[in-house]
Order: C-alpha cells, then structure tokens, then sequence
C-alpha cells in the first residue's frame, strides 16, 4: 500500500511550461527583445523546432528567439480548422455508421 502514494506523487508532477509561454513571461514579442531559450527539455526543444519551422517563433540573433504573434494566431487557426474537420468526418461517419 505504500506504493501508491509514491505513485501517485509522480503522476502529479510539475508540467513544464511552453516555449510560447517562457517567451511571453519574458516579454519576448519583437527581434529587440528577443530571449534565450536555454535549459529546456527535449520535447520543448522539439515544440521550439517546429515552432521555428512554421514561423511562429522567430529567431532573432545568436540562440535568441521571439514570438510572431500574427504567425501564431494564423497557426492556432489552421489547428482550429483541422480540428473542425476531424469532427465534421467523424460525425460523418458515426451518422453512416447509425444508417447502416
């Protein structure tokens, strides 16, 4: 029984935070006040790669980075428009699915 609560103790650990929300804590929102971003996890490195890839964030001088904030609210559009359409085929097919 004492097991569990250890367990449990790991589950609920510390998120980390998102390269989006360290560069707006740090107010990094044009090239002038671009931020590092050092000592993050590999998936925030990863999430920053594809980030970076899209445009959404920008680099701006040596390991320095800032948010395009007109980039990430076209990216949040498109994820809102694919999500949408992955709702409207399910929907679709559980509707063929009831016919049937």
């Amino acid at each position: 029984m004492a097991f569990i609560p250890i367990a449990a103790g790991h589950v609920h650990g510390k998120r980390d935070k998102t390269a989006i929300e360290l560069l707006r804590e740090r107010h990094a929102l044009r090239r002038e006040s671009a931020q590092p971003l050092q000592g993050l996890s590999s998936s925030q490195r990863r999430s920053v790669e594809r980030l970076v890839e899209r445009g959404v964030i920008r680099p701006a001088a040596r390991d320095r980075f800032y948010i395009d904030e007109d980039a990430l609210r076209e990216y949040h559009g498109r994820q809102l428009a694919i999500g949408f359409s992955f709702f409207v085929i399910a929907a679709g097919v559980a509707a063929a699915w009831a016919l049937i």
